[in-house]
């Protein structure tokens, strides 16, 4: 839970990590939805897609945490804890080992009031970290 509301234009970031040499059975990828309160005291919500921006760039999109991907097939079937329309995304260079993803607060968002946690989620030999306004954990 976070204790500092998000404002508009503040950044969240994910740090994800693979290990192991890229290959089919081993991509790498980030998967969140991340859950924060508004300055106003409202529930929103974000999920990873093709909005955010991986080292400066706009990443590839892998499929939904509901889709036909690697992950679903690895894992049998979605991650629960995580919003089924959230979507994989990498840098475009896939062999990276290391990737920050990162997206900022929009300006115009609705909800209730709430608390913020973010997750994330892949394949592999590794891990995801999250740092700023978000957090991540995995196996990349």
């Amino acid at each position: 839970m976070f204790e500092t509301p998000l404002s508009p234009g503040d950044e969240i970031a994910i740090t994800g990590s693979n290990f192991g040499a890229y290959s089919g059975s081993n991509p790498a990828a980030v998967l969140a939805t991340i859950t924060y309160t508004d300055k106003y005291g409202n529930l929103q919500q974000l999920n990873t897609d093709g909005s955010w921006f991986c080292d400066g760039e706009r990443p590839s999109v892998l499929g939904a945490n509901n889709g036909n991907t690697i992950w679903t097939q690895v894992l049998g079937g979605t991650i629960p804890q995580i919003d089924k329309d959230a979507q994989w995304i990498w840098n475009i260079n896939p062999a990276l080992e290391r990737t920050t993803c990162t997206v900022r607060i929009p300006s115009k968002k609705h909800g209730n009031n709430g608390h913020g946690n973010g997750n994330g989620h892949g394949n592999g030999n590794g891990h995801g970290n999250g740092n700023g306004n978000g957090n991540g954990h995995g196996k990349h």
